[in-house]
């Protein structure tokens, strides 16, 4: 899998071939995650405690997700 620093320079077709969704999506979609995160920590602050680090950033996480839900349904 390409990490999102390797795909975002690809042209706005390619980009949407490989993940289905154009930049300005794809960055809506991070950005309501990122704000979904940060809530869900002030509400339940119990949540932040033994948690590492990942070492993927948020877009490369959100990139993992699109991939894994496109290969799950493929193979469905």
């Amino acid at each position: 899998m390409k990490k999102y620093q390797e795909i975002e320079t690809e042209t706005p077709e390619k980009f949407k071939r490989m993940t289905g969704l154009s930049h300005d999506h794809f960055q809506c979609l991070c950005d309501k995650t990122e704000t979904y995160i940060e809530e869900e920590k002030k509400r339940n602050p119990l949540k932040q405690r033994g948690v590492k680090k990942s070492k993927l950033s948020l877009a490369d996480c959100v990139l993992l997700t699109i991939f894994e839900v496109q290969v799950f349904f493929q193979k469905t």
